[in-house]
C-alpha cells in the first residue's frame, strides 16, 4: 500500500519568487525501533482550490508477530 496525502491549506498562493510547498513524514511503528522519517514526494501542484497531493514509501518487515499501531504523522 502507497501511503497518500492530500492538503488543502495551500500556502504559497502569491510568493515572490515563487516556491513549492514541501511535506515531511515520521511513521512510528510501534515495537522500539527508530521512527522513520523523510519528504514527500508532490504528485499534484496545489494552488487556489485545489489541494497539494503526495505519496511516500516506506516499508518495515517486524522482529515478532502481533498486533501493532502504525501512527503516522
Amino acid at each position: 500500500i502507497l501511503p497518500t496525502f492530500s492538503d488543502v491549506g495551500f500556502e504559497n498562493l502569491n510568493p515572490t519568487p515563487a516556491t513549492l510547498e514541501t511535506f515531511t513524514y515520521e511513521v512510528d511503528w510501534n515495537d522500539g525501533t527508530p521512527k522513520d522519517t523523510g519528504t514527500a514526494t508532490i504528485s499534484g501542484i496545489g494552488g487556489v482550490g485545489v489541494p497539494t497531493t503526495g505519496t511516500f514509501t516506506q516499508s518495515h518487515v517486524y522482529a515478532d508477530d502481533g498486533i501493532y499501531t502504525v501512527t503516522v504523522k
